[in-house]
């Protein structure tokens, strides 16, 4: 998937520079030019709606302006700092949450909230959309 268009909901993203395989925090790196956001964005795997091989496209389920809204990505060490990738899982999470209407109350006092927007496998994405929004099974 390097070098693919990503498409956001509302248009195009940016192109996939780096794919990380953190267990449990599978996200691409997306270089979304300076013309954009003047930044990369990661994207979790959970939000990848489709891949398009043909088209070398990847979807994702979520607009601009809410990756750009989501906590900043600085540095290339970024994408392996558990506490940053817990942080932008809780965004993500939450966003997708206030999206449908879901409240999820977690005993762990939230944690489990974050591990929802990562759920995904890069090694295995997904030819279209499954009816719950994962892949990689």
């Amino acid at each position: 998937m390097i070098e693919y268009d990503v498409e956001a909901e509302d248009g195009s993203l940016g192109t996939v520079v780096r794919l990380s395989r953190i267990p449990g925090f599978d996200h691409l790196v997306v270089d979304a030019g300076v013309w954009k956001f003047g930044r990369s964005v990661v994207v979790p795997a959970g939000l990848v709606t489709e891949v398009d091989k043909a088209g070398r496209t990847v979807k994702v389920r979520c607009g601009k302006d809410e990756i750009k809204a989501a906590p900043r990505f600085e540095r290339d060490n970024d994408t392996s700092d558990l506490f940053y990738l817990r942080r932008l899982g809780t965004y993500y999470e939450s966003l997708m949450a206030a999206r449908t209407g879901e409240v999820r109350d977690a005993e762990d006092g939230g944690r489990s909230r974050a591990a929802g927007a990562w759920t995904g496998n890069l090694s295995r994405p997904p030819d279209r959309t499954p009816r719950d929004g994962r892949f990689g099974a």
